[in-house]
């Protein structure tokens, strides 16, 4: 029983080991790979609305999401988005190089995605925040990046990274005077 309980103790520390270097090698792969924030980048009009980036994140997380109509990883990820947006979250869509408004509304609705979407076919916007990878998910609140990310995302990766955003800016909120 004792040896056992032994190897069951080793297999636990080394599955807490491997979460523990994954993480890392996550928080590092979005560090290294994490936009560029435009000195404007609080001035973006949002999509169906006459508000800026900076009025929209004002007292709620914005989910700027970088994706293109050809991305592989964005398939799986768009849905993704798309379920945070039916929780009430704001996503805001920036279709990269993904053709026209109209194909990009056509392949919107063919995918049956409603979060509102910018669309940058020629990638300026998305060479001006230096998005270098898509997908790339971005978190605004109050103006600023608190949080990045990219690659294939998970309902509950990104659920997490809202709470420790709202928890983190809660927290910075109650230290200011």
């Amino acid at each position: 029983m004792n040896v056992k309980r032994r190897g069951i103790a080793f297999r636990l520390k080394q599955a807490v080991q491997l979460l523990l270097v994954v993480l890392l090698a996550s928080t590092l792969a979005d560090w290294w790979r994490s936009p560029a924030v435009p000195h404007d980048a609080a001035r973006l009009p949002m999509p169906e609305s006459a508000q800026t980036l900076a009025q929209a994140s004002a007292n709620e997380t914005v989910v700027l999401y970088f994706w293109a109509t050809w991305c592989g990883a964005c398939r799986h990820t768009s849905p993704v988005l798309e379920r945070l947006r039916r929780d009430g979250v704001r996503v805001v869509g920036i279709a990269l190089q993904s053709g026209g408004d109209e194909d990009v509304q056509r392949y919107l609705r063919e995918h049956h995605l409603h979060f509102a979407t910018l669309n940058d076919p020629r990638g300026e916007l998305a060479r001006h925040w230096n998005v270098r990878v898509t997908p790339t998910i971005v978190f605004v609140r109050g103006g600023k990046v608190r949080h990045n990310t990219s690659g294939i995302a998970t309902y509950w990766g990104l659920k997490t990274r809202l709470a420790a955003v709202a928890l983190s800016t809660r927290a910075g909120n109650a230290r200011q005077p």
